[in-house]
């Protein structure tokens, strides 16, 4: 936890590389922490290819923290529907975000169902989330 832990530090403070290291790092050490799964996934899914992104590998990591949370958690849908956009299949990221904004309302978290309504009008227009690495904040801060 504690790599996980300075993991989300440095990605708040904008230190994406150095985050990365750390998730990774977490994963090495226990491969079943969902938290770094999807912290991870979140980066690499929302960072462009050229600033350290890899969608492929997010789709796996997102993939992998949904299995470990049973598909129901709201912020590891929406981290999976944000890797299958930034792959271009943005109908599989519809379909996973409407699921997580059902997640995400019956348990009252309303503002990422705002957030995830935004991000589902870009899937719908055949665009992907991506973010520059210095706003790219952790999904369980």
């Amino acid at each position: 936890m504690a790599h996980y832990n300075l993991g989300q530090m440095l990605q708040t403070s904008g230190k994406v590389a150095e985050a990365k290291e750390h998730y990774e790092q977490a994963l090495h050490l226990n491969p079943d922490c969902d938290e770094a799964q999807n912290n991870l996934a979140w980066l690499l899914g929302t960072l462009a290819p050229a600033e350290g992104g890899d969608p492929v590998r997010a789709v796996s990591l997102a993939q992998r923290a949904c299995e470990l949370t049973g598909n129901s958690d709201a912020n590891c849908l929406d981290t999976l529907a944000v890797a299958y956009a930034a792959n271009g299949r943005f109908n599989d990221a519809v379909a996973t975000t409407q699921k997580a904004i059902i997640l995400a309302r019956a348990g009252g978290q309303a503002e990422l169902v705002q957030k995830m309504g935004a991000r589902l009008e870009l899937y719908r227009a055949g665009r992907a989330f991506i973010r520059s690495p210095d706003k790219t904040s952790p999904r369980n801060p």
